[in-house]
């Protein structure tokens, strides 16, 4: 029982299972052990750091979802609002 609660808090985490992937890929190229040692090192750490930068990276993707988020104060000196162009 233990065993599968290692294997599945392993599992859930998604940067090691993304490195067991790398590792797999590695293996079935039959890489030497440095190689695949190191190629899955790097692609957990990238992982994470890919997952630590995420907000930066979503913010042109998505700019509704993040404005959204914005105070209001923000918000009223947007110059698409009716307040900024009185003519509009």
């Amino acid at each position: 029982m233990a065993v599968l609660l290692f294997i599945q808090s392993i599992m859930s985490t998604p940067a090691i299972f993304v490195g067991l992937i790398a590792m797999l890929g590695l293996l079935l190229q039959k890489s030497d052990l440095q190689t695949v040692i190191k190629g899955t090192i790097m692609t957990i750490l990238g992982f994470i750091v890919l997952n630590a930068g995420a907000p930066w990276y979503r913010k042109p993707l998505f700019p509704s979802e993040i404005s959204s988020r914005w105070p209001s104060v923000w918000k009223a000196s947007s110059p698409t609002t009716k307040q900024s162009f009185p003519w509009a």
